[in-house]
């Protein structure tokens, strides 16, 4: 996990390197997806609390998606482009990390709550509070 912060320009460069690297589009929106997670937790147990939230992750896919649907507009606007590869990625790119810029607080802090309460066990005499979530 970085535990630096994220400045928007670095996130673009980033996101153009993974979608280089990606083979399919579905690889790419992993990254991205992995990588926006990165950037709104701050621990391990949050970030695999908000990496495994359905609704926080229907969230961010209609967002790549409403953001994609730009993308569609602004490439047919632009159909000099059309041929040009690495302008074309470039702009995509920068269309869908504009959701390193959002996040639904709301649906975030609910995914970040502790859902399960700790079980206390007694050994030798002392009360130990365990559960599977502390373990990070």
């Amino acid at each position: 996990m970085r535990t630096t912060a994220t400045k928007q320009e670095s996130a673009v460069d980033y996101l153009y390197e993974q979608l280089q690297a990606s083979q399919t589009k579905e690889d790419f929106l992993l990254s991205l997806w992995i990588y926006w997670v990165e950037s709104v937790t701050i621990s391990h147990r949050e970030f695999s609390q908000v990496l495994a939230n359905a609704p926080v992750n229907k969230w961010f896919l209609s967002f790549v998606a409403k953001e994609e649907k730009e993308f569609q507009l602004l490439a047919k606007s632009y159909s000099e482009l059309a041929g040009q590869g690495k302008e074309i990625d470039k702009l995509y790119v920068k269309c869908v990390s504009k959701v390193m810029s959002y996040f639904p607080q709301s649906l975030i802090e609910a995914a970040k709550r502790r859902t399960e309460k700790p079980r206390i066990c007694k050994f030798s005499g002392i009360k130990i509070e365990f559960s599977t979530l502390n373990q990070n």
